[in-house]
């Protein structure tokens, strides 16, 4: 009954469940096969991953495992321990059906004077966490990504006037100053990531035992005002289908730790897989990149643009002619390749984007710098018409710069694909 209201059994096909602080644990699966008998039998764990205390599993209806594909799991610990304390994070991508989602789970540095420190933790996650398709980050990849966890940020309060605040539940006061918007508006970290109106009061520091008594945290160098320390994020892609947020709160009803669980709720409109109704020939096309340029806050020694469709057999690169020790490489149509897509339905094409990412090198093991999204449908609905984008970059969670240009979607001859 108390995880109930937590962790909702029935009106679901997936759950993603993640706990920080998990060192009662006498060992690394007893929390997974505790919340597997609370499931019950209609349910099973698809995957499971641990990183220090953290644990993250994801969960589905055993009515749906053929609609499910591509499962894979990726931890990452922080190098230095001694700064941020055992932090780190740990991710389980899927398929259902056609549309790609990433669970990311976090426990990030605590204290209100350590915000560098949890981007620092952050950007050591995004660098070395891969998953799915390894030669571009978690940022922009998935139909839908979703953080979750203790991500520690605090509310810039002094102690009495945040208690105050949730007595009276003036809850907005509380989310003025909280510092993970701030830093989103400020610093441009979690770069479009959403979150749900917040209208619950603070899920951290909470004297064990208690429904609504709130305690003074200490870290180990500040003292800590009642926070919204735990959340849950979500990034959708511009090609998505239809996504609808539906809840979001906490639960008072599982007070064992100084922090009260919470939880969000959403229906997500899943692409079937493609089939053909009349199985009829279709002509082949290609995706023509007239111009493309980038700016960017570094310079690149040997800028090298890469793109990748998931329609697309495998990675394609720009050709060498690029200027180089520059942070705004630009590349002609020469010099840019053809994306020729494996299927050639329109209405499939309409439902797919590229991936543009900016290298500092000669091959796809060069450095990343920025991955930028664009969603063809543009392109796909008015053949042979030139059309511009300008896309914002994204690097380690972060809008680094722009990415400019034109392209269109054009014939492609048919003894290419024979």
């Amino acid at each position: 009954e108390q995880l109930e209201e937590w962790i909702p059994r029935s009106g679901f096909d997936l759950w993603a469940i993640t706990v920080q602080d998990a060192h009662y644990r006498k060992d690394d699966n007893e929390w997974y096969r505790y919340i597997a008998r609370y499931m019950g039998k209609g349910c099973i764990i698809l995957a499971q991953m641990t990183v220090w205390d953290v644990c993250l599993c994801v969960i589905a209806r055993k009515g749906i495992l053929t609609k499910i594909a591509n499962v894979e799991g990726f931890t990452k610990t922080t190098k230095d321990i001694a700064t941020h304390g055992p932090r780190g994070g740990c991710a389980i991508s899927i398929k259902y059906h056609e549309t790609s989602m990433c669970f990311l789970a976090l426990h990030l540095p605590d204290g209100v004077e350590r915000n560098k420190h949890r981007w620092n933790v952050m950007k050591e996650i995004w660098d070395d966490l891969r998953i799915a398709n390894l030669w571009t980050d978690l940022h922009q990849q998935f139909h839908h990504f979703f953080v979750m966890g203790d991500l520690n940020y605090q509310v810039e309060l002094p102690f009495d006037e945040a208690v105050k605040h949730i007595k009276n539940k003036e809850y907005e006061k509380l989310v003025k100053m909280d510092q993970l918007h701030d830093q989103q508006e400020t610093e441009g970290i979690f770069y479009g990531l959403q979150e749900q109106p917040i209208k619950f009061a603070p899920t951290a520091w909470v004297k064990p035992g208690t429904e609504d008594e709130y305690v003074q945290g200490k870290s180990k160098r500040s003292l800590q005002t009642p926070s919204y320390a735990d959340r849950i994020l979500w990034l959708n892609n511009p090609a998505a289908h239809a996504f609808l947020p539906t809840g979001y709160g906490m639960t008072t009803k599982v007070y064992t730790s100084n922090h009260f669980p919470v939880w969000a709720t959403f229906n997500i409109d899943c692409q079937r897989p493609y089939i053909s109704t009349f199985g009829y020939d279709v002509d082949p096309v290609q995706f023509r990149f007239e111009a493309l340029s980038a700016d960017l806050p570094v310079v690149l020694k040997n800028p090298l643009c890469q793109m990748y469709g998931h329609e697309v057999d495998k990675p394609q690169y720009s050709k060498s002619g690029c200027l180089k020790k520059t942070d705004k490489p630009s590349w002609t149509k020469e010099q840019l390749p053809l994306m020729y897509p494996m299927i050639h339905h329109r209405d499939l094409l309409e439902t797919q984007h590229f991936l543009i990412m900016i290298r500092d090198g000669s091959d796809g093991k060069a450095p990343l710098r920025g991955t930028a999204v664009l969603h063809i449908k543009p392109a796909v609905q008015a053949p042979g018409k030139s059309i511009p984008f300008d896309l914002d970059l994204c690097f380690r969670g972060k809008k680094i710069g722009k990415v400019q240009g034109s392209y269109h979607m054009e014939d492609a001859p048919k003894t290419k694909f024979i």
